[in-house]
């Protein structure tokens, strides 16, 4: 028993806490999160994001009738080397 340390168990303590919170918090963040708010939601990829706003920006630009350019770049395969 001479070398039980309870810093050791912070982070186990840690970990349990965290979760109880966030199982308690969770039902109320919709509530909570501004509408217009588009990151880091759960259920909302990066993708559906991007799709909004470029259908947003083509909306607007036909409002204005100003011109609009879009360019794609795909670097899905650009850290493939990386190890």
């Amino acid at each position: 028993m001479a070398d039980y340390r309870p810093i050791s168990l912070c982070n186990v303590i840690y970990k349990i806490a965290s979760n109880v919170l966030v199982n308690r918090v969770k039902p109320f963040m919709n509530s909570l999160v501004s509408p217009s708010q588009n990151g880091f939601i759960h259920g909302i990829q990066d993708n559906v994001i991007m799709a909004q706003e470029l259908t947003d920006t083509i909306r607007i630009s036909k409002c204005k009738k100003t011109g609009l350019t879009a360019i794609k770049i795909d670097i899905s395969k650009t850290f493939d080397r990386v190890k």
